[in-house]
């Protein structure tokens, strides 16, 4: 029989790592672009505005257009006297501690609940710049990620007990909502949620058909974004005369953007392009309204172009900005009232025939759409993708700098009680960066061995003719695979009018892929070796299993 190991040790080996893991947190070198109104700064600008109680500040062609979540992040923080790295330390901390007892739900082993929580606890995504130093929102994407894909799996493994089951509804009742208004693109991870809430349904009612408010119960995180949804837009329409969550991707501009993009021209199709100057030439034509704007400025004049086309979703910034030198964006409802103009008169063009529909193929109503010729490109930006998201490809931090106007940062680090001109590099950030290079060079052995644990899990629920537990098992598994591909393909999609910006691109969006593929190797690699008694038994735990 061998020795158990003394919990105490390992509580304490783990409070270690726990401390160590926030030493890195506290001295890293954090860093924004002070000089990127349209992403940086702007997060920052609204966070000021809601310490002063002036909700997202006066109405401009910036106020609402992204989400509110990160900027409410940080006015918490401000608000509760916390230092921005401390704040965003413990968020990582819930979501490690999440996902270790999502494992425990499902194992009941603690030297798995522990690997996890490790696991998570010095994930890639939350150790690399983008990620984890720069200050943006992608800061908060790895912890609501695992908040909400823990959640799912606690909430499956526990239905059999609402008493157990309802601490993980509540978080993805609480997280959902932050998660949507993190980013314009959150739609993503509604189909993996959405199938694992009716899953968690259908399998309470075939145990017992009496467990209806059980069963209800599980609409709350739809219920929570809805009035989440509801209350963002009451204050818009209170500070702003509309009820609009973005005024970028929704409403008449958001439908504007549909409308030009799929503008037919006699014109070769640029793929980078998504609405060009010959586009542009024919909506002008059928749209009095839109001939009001000075749309030659923004091709000989504005910041955006030196004459050529505006490739990407970039034309629609340089279109706001025409709007705002033409007297717009002063006033919330008369910009909206002009754009539905605009939208009303393009629609009388394509119903006339003036205006004909091209004939690609669309993810999003506000994305640019593909044709057959355009899908290889989009193939491997998902291949780079993959390198990103499985084998860390490129990730570091330290190198980058605070820029943009002294005044402003030193207002933005008031805010964050963070220093963010750090002069050198602490030898924190190389401990990161160390840690880094190990877990790419981990999960070199991970992947195979995980990919190895599920065909052995297969395998062996088969032969024991355990077919309600493979069937559980592949849910959560080919969820989290079809929802990673599903993932890589809207992104890939969206970046890929840049190739030359390939690397760029893929590994700043694609950083909610870590996570998935953090829970997928945990999944195969913990499925197998729990199934292999004679090596993980209840003498090699913590303590007595129930």
């Amino acid at each position: 029989m061998r020795r158990k190991l003394s919990p105490l040790l390992v509580i304490s080996l783990l409070a270690a790592a726990t401390g160590v893991r926030f030493y890195l947190a506290l001295h890293a070198s954090y860093y924004l672009a002070a000089d990127a109104s349209f992403d940086d700064q702007l997060f920052l600008n609204y966070c000021t505005h809601l310490l002063k109680g002036e909700w997202l500040g006066p109405y401009n062609n910036t106020t609402l257009a992204k989400g509110i979540s990160y900027a409410g992040f940080m006015y918490l923080g401000n608000e509760l006297h916390l230092p921005y790295p401390w704040l965003l330390g413990s968020v990582n901390f819930a979501a490690s501690v999440a996902a270790s007892c999502a494992f425990y739900a499902v194992y009941k082993r603690r030297w798995v609940q522990g690997v996890v929580y490790l696991f998570f606890l010095y994930s890639p995504l939350t150790l690399t710049a983008e990620y984890a130093t720069r200050i943006y929102r992608n800061a908060l994407v790895g912890s609501t990620v695992t908040f909400l894909i823990a959640g799912m799996i606690g909430l499956y493994a526990t239905r059999a007990s609402v008493k157990k089951m309802l601490p993980w509804l509540l978080l993805v009742t609480g997280v959902l909502p932050i998660f949507w208004y993190l980013r314009e693109d959150s739609l993503w991870l509604l189909p993996f949620l959405g199938v694992g809430l009716f899953l968690t349904g259908l399998k309470i009612l075939l145990a017992d058909k009496r467990r209806i408010m059980a069963v209800l119960m599980l609409s709350l995180p739809f219920l929570s974004l809805a009035a989440t949804t509801q209350l963002i837009k009451a204050q818009n329409e209170k500070h702003y005369g509309i009820a609009l969550v973005n005024d970028r991707t929704q409403g008449a501009f958001g439908r504007l953007m549909e409308r030009l993009i799929r503008i037919k021209t006699a014109e070769r199709d640029d793929a980078k392009v998504w609405v060009s100057k010959a586009q542009l030439k024919k909506a002008t034509a059928v749209s009095p309204t839109l001939r009001k704007l000075d749309l030659d400025w923004i091709y000989h004049g504005s910041p955006w172009s030196s004459g050529e086309d505006i490739a990407g979703d970039i034309i629609f910034w340089a279109l706001r900005d025409t709007a705002t030198r033409a007297g717009l964006y002063q006033d919330a409802r008369s910009t909206e009232n002009f754009w539905h103009q605009v939208v009303t008169e393009l629609d009388r063009g394509y119903e006339q025939g003036q205006l004909q529909t091209k004939q690609e193929w669309y993810l999003t109503r506000t994305g640019d759409g593909k044709k057959t010729g355009d899908l290889p490109i989009v193939f491997e930006f998902i291949v780079a993708g993959m390198r990103h998201t499985i084998f860390y490809q490129g990730f570091a931090q330290g190198r980058e700098k605070s820029t943009g106007p002294a005044s402003l940062i030193a207002h933005d680090e008031k805010i964050l009680r963070t220093n963010l001109r750090q002069s050198k590099v602490h030898w924190a950030t190389r401990l990161a960066n160390a840690s880094l290079a190990f877990q790419q060079l981990l999960v070199k052995i991970l992947l195979p061995a995980a990919i190895g644990g599920v065909i052995a899990k297969f395998i062996f629920q088969i032969k024991r003719r355990r077919l309600k537990e493979l069937f559980d098992y592949s849910v959560i598994f080919f969820g989290l695979l079809l929802t990673y591909f599903v993932f890589l393909i809207g992104i890939a999609w969206f970046c890929s009018w840049d190739p030359n910006r390939m690397v760029v691109f893929m590994l700043t969006y694609s950083g909610a892929g870590v996570i998935m593929v953090q829970f997928m190797l945990s999944w195969g690699l913990a499925g197998w070796l729990t199934e292999r008694g004679k090596f993980f038994d209840d003498h090699q735990t913590i303590e007595a299993e129930s």
